[in-house]
């Protein structure tokens, strides 16, 4: 310990000594650190933390229904949940919970009232005891109050809407607000850090679910079928319960339901039991994504790591002179080592430090950041213990491993040419050295650029991609009709009338709506039945499609033209016959061999109606632009009554269809005081938030990539003047001989070409093999995509150039006479 402290004590001399050399030492570790750390960050609050205010998080399973046929996790319906959480003896507790929206309204003085919307969980009532989160003030639900509609309905609050509407916590415990046309009596305020059992979903409100009708019209249908998958189930292991028992005890569970109930059609679909923490929705694709990034993250800090390896190298042979000293006065090999790895150690500790504080500078400028999604996300990711210790390993291992081969390069015994003046030999091994470490930089360099020119191929794919319409006139809101108290009745004649006067608006082409706005990820699905189709085998995929509910005018507002037939219209209407029309992809999947002029008067069934395909639209991406044209379903609004709808105007050439919003919320509050404010977008920035993930993804590889470049760079300038420098002597012959000074540059830059061009080799091979991994994240564009492969040599080999010509251009201003007397 007291050697260990004598060599703390003599590297931190010693860096103090060489201010400069510490300093550019410690920022490459630290861009390399932080690069990893604030990855590690994200990677750390989504996929390893539990979710904040969760209590004995251990404990807790997510509870899914799993299919052959559909692929993935899905929701579970409530009559399978209520079967399930009376059964079960291996789960102390299993809550369930889903998202909604609601329309608060807030006192503003006297009898004005602010509707504003927020978002709702509606939970069991067991839900927060279950999670075992604690109250900031007051109380959560009673059992009792979770087992029949509420004479008085109660609610609990967010601690964030508690202090920003209601006064602060202690002051909104027996306050009354009214959700959706209902007056709630605030119980309780969850604790600040809590939000959700999914990671950075903040919601506003907590509804009982026996409440749940406020929220949700449909609410008697779907509480009854089973079919209506709509609940998320989270559970608790009971003591000395494991998760494989549970996951038993659940499969028998879920066959026996089966078997009991006719009206079960997922007899083949089991439950599954998966432990905590998996706090995302959609998490195997965002452990991918993750693994991606933490990969880059990595390329960087090993980078940054090599380039101060080859610093070290450099250092050690101006310092040859006093390891041959002391090796000559005794010191042994090994005891020069550790006090060399110290060195490093300690160096790479400092970078590491500041790299943690770039980090959380990094990330609170995230937490600027506004995301445009259909639950509310709080973008947080606090640097806790678990990052802080994964910094600490990551500094300590890299320190070791990059200072372990200078400092035995640094310690080797040859003292006879160590002593010399000259050290001849010494810095021809360890230039070699450094050139190993300077391609393996550039080849890595390689990889973060093939990584970043493939995602920017991507996102430059996706936001020029064809529709299928053109939306660039288009603009579209969401109107909370449901939350407002409308219902499959009232809200189609409202739906209608504002149709009609948003089109009579000056600079408005027309006016409809739908389900969902066009673009808006957002998508709703269907079993059908085609007369004469065999049933899906076990294994394949059901008979099941996306679907829209539509206003009579959609086709002609959107402009997505039709191949046959004719578009919904007025004739549309309840009682008569059941119309719809589908896009060309859905005849190519449930009528294949017959063309889209043949398929207008085939039917198919859906609930058991009978519909007719009287229209067949152009394939379009209609959800998002990053999907594939996939089977799809118009119904017109008259006979498939939906209370939820958004708004959807096309305004006139030359006129910005955001700019019609005013008007709009004019003609909507006209009607209804009651409906909260819109939001009014344009469809251009609706379809850019769903290339959130391609985005970001293009910035972090692009940010990276050239980090990581300009690290190699500075890489490749230390090793060619450093050359340099050993070869000031001949350079001043070969000049003295009559060799030009445009020569010697050539000469110079010449090697870091070579350099560049190993690195560019082994980097391209390696990118090859390795950016098939991410296919599922492309696109459409090729792991092997031209352009990239291309782009990426001129790019590393312009900056080598640049790296290059600056040391030549020094070396062929050498003074011929001074290098000849000196040399």
């Amino acid at each position: 310990m007291e050697s260990f402290r004598t060599d703390l004590r003599y590297a931190l001399r010693l860096l103090r000594k060489n201010p400069g050399f510490t300093l550019i030492a410690a920022l490459v570790v630290m861009l390399g650190a932080a690069s990893v750390t604030t990855i590690f960050s994200v990677v750390n609050t989504l996929l390893i933390a539990p979710s904040p205010g969760l209590g004995e998080p251990a404990s807790l399973v997510d509870v899914t229904v799993w299919g052959e046929r559909t692929p993935g996790p899905s929701n579970v319906s409530y009559p399978l949940y209520r079967d399930v959480a009376r059964r079960t003896r291996t789960l102390s507790g299993l809550a369930a919970w889903a998202n909604a929206g609601a329309d608060v309204a807030f006192e503003t003085g006297g009898t004005t009232r602010a509707h504003e919307a927020r978002s709702a969980l509606i939970v069991s009532g067991n839900y927060f005891d279950v999670l075992r989160v604690r109250a900031a003030a007051g109380r959560f639900f009673r059992a009792d109050e979770d087992s029949e509609p509420l004479a008085k309905p109660v609610v609990v609050v967010s601690a964030a809407l508690a202090e920003s509407r209601l006064g602060g916590a202690a002051a909104a415990v027996g306050r009354e607000i009214e959700v959706n046309g209902t007056v709630f009596t605030v119980i309780g305020v969850a604790s600040p850090e809590f939000g959700a059992t999914i990671a950075l979903v903040k919601p506003d409100l907590y509804v009982p679910g026996m409440m749940a009708s406020v929220l949700l019209r449909d609410m008697p249908r779907i509480v009854s079928e089973r079919r209506a998958e709509w609940l998320s189930l989270v559970g608790r292991l009971a003591p000395g319960v494991s998760a494989g028992q549970a996951q038993a005890e659940l499969t028998t569970l879920r066959a026996g339901v089966a078997r009991e109930n006719a009206d079960d059609d997922a007899r083949e679909r089991v439950l599954v039991v998966r432990l905590r923490p998996i706090p995302v929705q959609g998490q195997e694709v965002v452990a991918v994504a993750m693994g991606v990034l933490m990969t880059v993250g990595a390329l960087v800090l090993l980078i940054a790591s090599l380039n101060v390896g080859s610093m070290l190298l450099a250092r050690g042979v101006a310092r040859r002179k006093e390891f041959g000293v002391r090796l000559a006065i005794g010191a042994t090999q090994r005891r020069l080592v550790r006090q060399l790895v110290t060195e490093s150690v300690v160096l790479f500790l400092l970078g590491g430090t500041a790299g943690v504080i770039l980090t959380d500078w990094v990330l609170r400028l995230a937490e600027t950041m506004r995301v445009d999604a259909h639950v509310p996300i709080a973008v947080h990711f606090p640097i806790d213990l678990r990052v802080l210790g994964f910094t600490l390993a990551v500094t300590l291992t890299t320190g070791v491993v990059f200072g372990l081969f200078p400092a035995l390069a640094a310690a080797r015994r040859d003292l006879a040419p160590t002593l010399r003046s000259d050290g001849a030999g010494v810095g021809d091994r360890r230039t070699r050295s450094r050139r190993v470490f300077v391609t393996t930089q550039l080849a890595m360099s390689v990889l973060l650029l093939v990584s970043a020119g493939l995602f920017l191929r991507a996102l430059q794919r996706a936001s020029t991609v064809d529709p299928g319409f053109d939306y660039r006139q288009l603009a579209a809101a969401d109107l909370g009709l449901t939350s407002a108290g409308y219902d499959s009745v009232t809200a189609g004649p409202f739906l209608r009338e504002l149709a009609s006067r948003v089109t009579r608006l000056p600079g408005v082409e027309g006016a409809t709506f739908a389900t969902m706005p066009p673009l808006s990820q957002r998508v709703m699905g269907t079993t059908i039945g085609v007369p004469g189709r065999p049933a899906a085998a076990k294994g394949e995929r059901p008979d099941v499609t996306a679907f829209e509910i539509v206003g009579h005018d959609y086709f002609r507002t959107t402009g997505i033209p039709l191949l046959a037939g004719r578009a919904l219209d007025e004739t549309d209407v309840a009682g008569a016959s059941p119309s719809v029309v589908v896009s060309a992809a859905f005849v190519r999947r449930f009528f294949p061999g017959v063309r889209v002029q043949q398929a207008v008067g085939r039917t198919f069934t859906v609930d058991g109606t009978t519909e007719t395909i009287v229209g067949v639209a152009r394939d379009g991406r209609f959800t998002s632009l990053v999907d594939e044209p996939r089977p799809f379903v118009f119904f017109p609004d008259a006979q498939r009554h939906r209370p939820d709808a958004a708004i959807v105007v096309r305004a006139r050439p030359g006129v910005d269809p955001a700019s019609l919003g005013p008007q709009i919320q004019r003609i909507v509050a006209a009607l209804d005081p009651r409906l909260p404010r819109l939001a009014v977008q344009d469809l251009t920035t609706i379809a850019a938030s769903g290339l959130l993930p391609q985005r970001v993804a293009a910035l972090v590889t692009v940010s990276l990539g050239t980090l990581g470049l300009l690290l190699a760079a500075v890489g490749v300038y230390g090793l060619i003047s450093y050359g340099v420098g050993q070869r000031v002597r001949e350079i001043g012959v070969r000049i003295a001989l009559g060799a030009p000074r445009h020569g010697v540059v050539r000469m110079v830059v010449a090697e870091g070409w070579r350099l560049a061009g190993i690195g560019l080799v082994a980097g391209l091979a390696v990118a090859t093999l390795l950016s098939r991994a991410l296919a599922r994240f492309l696109l459409g564009v090729s792991p092997l995509d031209p352009i990239t492969l291309l782009g990426v040599p001129v790019v590393l080999l312009g900056v080598t150039l640049v790296a290059s010509w600056l040391p030549a251009r020094r070396a062929a201003r050498i003074d011929v006479a001074r290098a000849l007397r000196d040399g």
